[in-house]
């Protein structure tokens, strides 16, 4: 359990790093910095639409995640699964809310 949460915090670090670097980009952009060659853009553009199918299979994955059946039906049983499921979407180490600041 803890390598999962290390996995998820450093994929949160991770896509700190990338947001910064996106930022950078924007910034060059809006003052007219940015240059990219045509058949360079085509080639990211096709790597982004690739990208973007995988992070929507993933974030599927992820919702599926949150539901965690087979823990039976007593009180203990389903709030343990609760836990579980809120642990999966916690926004900024779950698997959902990881998965759902890749695909913005």
């Amino acid at each position: 359990m803890a390598d999962e949460t290390a996995g998820f915090t450093g994929a949160s670090a991770a896509l700190g790093v990338i947001r910064e670097e996106n930022s950078w980009i924007q910034q060059q952009i809006s003052v007219g910095q940015l240059t990219v060659e045509p058949q360079a853009a085509d080639s990211a553009a096709a790597v982004y639409e690739r990208e973007a199918l995988e992070a929507d299979r993933l974030a599927d994955s992820a919702t599926g995640l949150q539901q965690v059946p087979g823990l039976g039906e007593y009180l203990s049983g389903q709030q343990l699964a609760n836990e579980f499921g809120q642990k999966a979407a916690n926004g900024s180490t779950g698997a959902g809310g990881s998965v759902g600041t890749v695909r913005r």
